[in-house]
């Protein structure tokens, strides 16, 4: 458990590292790809309309009975003097995006990472990493009209109340 909890903490960070405030998720949807691949994970770039980078698909289906959806972009930085710097504080990480989201896609790696690309491939399950969420929502959009899972779970921080629906 302490290797888990050093691997999510260490993800956290690099993903905090890395800047994608909207419309600029271009390096972050790289590394996520190169991270991916490098594991084995079966991924395809998926298009977003009127946008300049695509979401991410992790074992695609065009009827998966669950789908896990994260957003890569986070705010613009604005008058933040270290945006892209992680600091920890009393067992907790600082930095643009820790929170909404980069905190959930670091933990949504860490099982990624667990279950092994294997297991993802013999499971109804597929994964959607998508960008422009803070803005328009154009690639939850694109996602919804290419693919009808059965069930979503967006990972999103909600203060731990459970929503019945998210924007896009």
């Amino acid at each position: 458990m302490e290797n888990l909890k050093d691997f999510l903490r260490a993800t956290l960070v690099q993903l905090i590292e890395i800047p994608s405030p909207n419309g600029e998720e271009g390096s972050l949807i790289a590394f996520l790809e190169d991270w991916l691949q490098v594991r084995g994970f079966p991924a395809a770039r998926f298009p977003v309309p009127g946008y300049p980078w695509p979401n991410l698909l992790v074992h695609p289906q065009p009827r998966p009975q669950l789908l896990i959806t994260a957003h890569v972009d986070t705010v613009p930085p604005l008058a933040h003097p270290q945006p892209y710097v992680a600091v920890e504080q009393e067992d907790r990480i600082y930095g643009l995006g820790s929170v909404d989201v980069k905190g959930g896609l670091a933990a949504l790696m860490v099982a990624l990472d667990v279950i092994g690309p294997d297991r993802l491939m013999r499971s109804p399950v597929s994964i959607a990493l998508t960008v422009d969420e803070e803005n328009m929502g154009r690639g939850a959009e694109a996602l919804a009209r290419a693919c009808r899972p059965e069930a979503v779970l967006a990972i999103e921080p909600t203060d731990l109340s459970i929503g019945i629906a998210e924007a896009g």
